[in-house]
C-alpha cells in the first residue's frame, strides 16, 4: 500500500526498523519497532530511543490508581507515530490519529503472603483490578432521553467495556496476560499486556490508540470513518518483538509455579456488562455528529440495533499470536436480546 486512506490508514514503515533495550533492575526488555515520523504534538525527545534505567533517578516514581495498593514504581512511553497514518502526507494534510506505546512497572504492596503474582488466576485478578479501578473502569454522568426540568433522576454509565478479548499469550518464552478496551464516551482505545516479574511486581505494556476524526466524535462514528484495524497492528507487531529478560532466581520461581498450574482462568463477557455498554455507546452516537447532511433536524444517533451489532463484533474472540487459551464471547443471539429497558438511572442495578 504507497498510500492510505480514512479507512485504512497506512502505518509507519519497518525496512529501517530499530532494536530498542530498556532496562530496570536486573530486568530487560528488547523490541523492534519501525522507522518514526514526524508525528505534530509527539515530540521524539520524549520518547527516547537510547538505553535507560526505569529505575534511575531521571524517572521519579509516580502514583498510579490507589496508591495504597498499586504504585507505579516508574512509567515511561517509549514510541510514538501518527503522521504516517495520515494516508497521502502531500495531498491529505488531515490528522487521522496516532498511537503510544508504554511500559509500566508497577507493584502490588497488599498481596498476601501466599500468593504470587507469578499465579495465573492471582495475575489475572489483579489485571481486572488495575482497569477496574482506572479511569477506564469507572463512570460517568449520564442524561435523560428528553429533557425535563421536573426529572431529578441521576444516571450512571460506564466509561468503557474493559477486557475485551482477553487471552493469555506466549511471546518469545514469557506468558502475557492480554486485554483490550473498548471506550464508550470519550476515553481512547487502549490494548494492554501484562506480566509477573516476581511475586509482587508487575511489568504492564500499553498501546494507546487516539484517532481524531471531523464529525466523528464519539467512539461508535470513528469506528465507522476510520477502523482500528491497522492502528491496532501496528501495536501488535510491536509487541510480537518482545522479548523479556528477568534474574534466574525469579526465573526459576515463575517456572515452579506455571509448572503447578495447569489451567488459564480468563475474564469473561457476560451480558450484564454488555447491556450497559450498547446503552452507553448509542446515547453517544450522536455527539459531535450531524450526520452527512449537518443541516438536518434529525436524530444524529446511530440505530441502537446497529450499536448491538457492533458491540456483539467487537467482544468475538480474536486470537494473536501465541495465543494459549482465549475468553469466549456471549452467544449472538443472547447478545441481540439483551435488556433494552437498562438505562443507568441510579435505582437501576448495575
Amino acid at each position: 500500500m504507497i498510500f492510505g486512506n480514512k479507512k485504512k490508514p497506512k502505518g509507519p514503515s519497518w525496512k529501517k526498523s530499530l532494536t530498542i533495550t530498556k532496562s530496570f533492575s536486573n530486568f530487560e526488555i528488547i523490541f523492534q519497532i519501525p522507522e518514526r515520523g514526524n508525528c505534530p504534538g509527539l515530540n521524539g525527545d520524549e520518547y527516547p530511543k537510547t538505553e535507560f534505567d526505569l529505575y534511575g533517578a531521571e524517572y521519579a516514581p509516580i502514583e498510579m490508581l490507589d496508591s495504597r495498593q498499586h504504585h507505579a514504581i516508574s512509567e515511561m512511553p517509549i514510541y510514538a507515530e501518527g503522521w504516517k497514518f495520515f494516508g497521502n502526507p502531500f495531498i491529505d494534510r488531515s490528522q487521522l490519529g496516532h498511537v503510544v506505546f508504554s511500559v509500566r512497572i508497577g507493584h502490588i504492596s497488599d498481596l498476601p503472603v501466599n500468593l504470587s503474582l507469578f499465579q495465573r488466576s492471582e495475575l489475572l485478578r489483579q489485571f481486572e483490578r488495575i482497569q477496574q479501578e482506572s479511569d477506564f473502569g469507572g463512570y460517568h454522568e449520564g442524561f435523560p432521553e428528553q429533557e425535563d426540568a421536573f426529572d431529578l433522576t441521576e444516571y450512571r454509565w460506564p466509561n468503557s467495556l474493559i477486557s475485551v478479548n482477553a487471552q493469555w499469550i506466549d511471546i518469545a518464552g514469557t506468558e502475557w496476560l492480554y486485554g483490550e478496551i473498548q471506550p464508550l464516551n470519550h476515553l481512547h482505545d487502549s490494548m494492554l499486556w501484562i506480566c509477573a516479574l516476581t511475586d509482587s511486581n508487575y511489568l504492564l505494556v500499553e498501546g494507546s490508540i487516539q484517532r481524531y476524526c471531523a464529525n466523528a466524535g464519539n467512539p461508535f462514528r470513528k469506528e465507522e470513518v476510520t477502523p482500528i484495524d491497522n492502528y491496532r497492528a501496528l501495536l501488535e507487531q510491536i509487541m510480537c518483538s518482545m522479548r523479556l529478560r528477568i534474574p534466574s532466581d525469579w526465573a526459576a520461581k515463575r517456572e515452579v509455579f506455571l509448572r503447578d498450574e495447569n489451567h488459564y482462568p480468563l475474564p469473561q463477557q457476560d451480558l450484564e456488562k454488555l447491556a450497559p455498554a450498547v446503552y452507553t455507546l448509542f446515547r453517544w452516537s450522536g455527539a459531535d455528529y450531524f450526520g452527512r447532511n449537518k443541516i438536518s433536524d434529525a436524530d444524529p444517533r446511530a440505530p441502537r440495533e446497529q450499536v448491538a451489532a457492533f458491540v456483539q463484533h467487537r467482544v468475538q474472540p480474536r486470537q494473536l499470536p501465541g495465543c494459549i487459551a482465549i475468553a469466549e464471547a456471549p452467544p449472538i443471539q443472547d447478545v441481540k436480546a439483551l435488556n433494552t429497558g437498562w438505562t443507568g438511572a441510579i435505582d437501576q442495578p448495575a
